[in-house]
């Protein structure tokens, strides 16, 4: 197992814009995701030959990071490709990588976290997913070593999205994540989940949840219909707030169904929500669990599993870092720097090494590095 790197746990990168046009199979390639601008110039989606809304003006929050925000949400004043290099190009990340003292990044999309939700055709929803990963795949071939990719798999079908996990599994993908909020409406206690959990497990490939841009995000129907683009700050800072609620509710449900019960090496990342949660709810499912938890099927308490299984990323100005690893444990923390997204830092590595500076030299490499290695069987 690799030990002492310095490893983000959940970077991100811009994906080319024709990325879909290129990589998809031919008889798909007229239906491609696409990039198009409006009438004032502000750049939107347009999935399965229908424009998306919600991604009006993506740019600025997609690769504003390090940027004077409010200047930036004016309408056509910043692009979804005026971002940093590091976020679009291999050669440059590995750079930038090196300008910040980090040796491996793991790897996720950016517009695969806003395309999904909404999606209704499987056959189109697949073949938009076997492109990604495809691409990521050559991407990350720039340096192996040091670019670790996470395939996306879409649940609209869950047949689909156990062929794929088989197929990428053979491509020197490490892991793999969804969107928390399932494109099929499905909770996770579902047991029809149970054959993609297995197939995870057997192959030994991590499964991250990740919070993803939706128009049905908790507190949608407060939001009036003409704020509903990346274009209004207020909405993007809004939604960001409550967006956390999917990772929370994919963890309880499967806790509800004894998931962890049913696949012990499963292991399971949740991704981009902050972790001073995690005591929170912990408590009170462990305290509702003393009451109720034969009703479960459980057989340990919530914390019990989340100490075996579950890995959490924390920003890098968190302020609770030390009491979770005193908690649960340092081997349950890992850092991410969400490059290059809006609320991404450019110094996430220097305020991560702040965040953990009161624990010992083991349990900061733990964080930094050693953790991720395990879960993605780095070597």
């Amino acid at each position: 197992m690799l030990q002492g790197k310095v490893i983000d746990a959940d970077g991100h990168i811009l994906e080319p814009t024709d990325l879909w046009q290129n990589y998809l199979e031919a008889k798909y390639k007229s239906h491609a995701i696409r990039m198009e601008k409006d009438e004032a110039g502000v750049e939107y989606l347009v999935v399965e030959d229908k424009p998306l809304p919600i991604t009006r003006g993506i740019g600025p929050t997609a690769a504003g990071i390090g940027q004077p925000l409010k200047e930036i949400f004016e309408p056509g004043s910043f692009g979804y490709l005026d971002g940093p290099p590091g976020a679009y190009d291999a050669q440059a990340r590995l750079q930038l990588m090196d300008q910040d003292r980090i040796d491996i990044s793991v790897l996720f999309p950016t517009l695969g976290l806003i395309w999904e939700p909404g999606i209704t055709n499987i056959e189109l929803s697949s073949a938009y997913c076997r492109a990604y990963n495809n691409w990521i795949v050559d991407f990350c071939s720039a340096d192996p070593q040091r670019l670790v990719p996470v395939a996306h798999i879409v649940l609209l079908d869950i047949d689909e999205a156990i062929k794929e996990v088989q197929r990428v599994s053979k491509l020197g993908i490490k892991g793999v994540f969804v969107c928390a909020a399932p494109a099929n409406k499905r909770a996770f206690w579902d047991r029809a989940y149970d054959p993609l959990w297995a197939v995870l497990q057997d192959h030994d490939l991590s499964i991250g949840f990740h919070t993803a841009v939706h128009e049905d995000f908790l507190g949608h129907q407060w939001i009036s219909a003409e704020h509903t683009d990346f274009m209004d700050e207020s909405f993007v800072y809004f939604q960001c707030v409550p967006l956390v609620a999917d990772v929370q509710a994919a963890f309880a449900a499967l806790l509800q169904g004894a998931v962890f019960d049913r696949f012990p090496k499963l292991k399971v990342n949740f991704l981009e929500v902050g972790a001073g949660w995690i005591p929170h709810a912990l408590d009170r499912w462990d305290s509702k669990y003393k009451k109720i938890g034969y009703k479960t099927g459980l057989k340990h308490l919530p914390s019990e599993y989340f100490v075996r299984q579950c890995w959490i990323s924390f920003d890098p100005d968190e302020t609770t870092v030390p009491y979770m690893a005193q908690r649960y444990g340092a081997e349950r923390l890992i850092w991410a720097s969400d490059f290059p997204h809006w609320d991404g830092s450019l110094d996430a590595l220097g305020e991560t090494k702040e965040a953990i500076a009161p624990l010992s030299a083991q349990e900061q490499q733990c964080i930094l590095g050693d953790n991720v290695a395990w879960i993605y069987n780095l070597s």
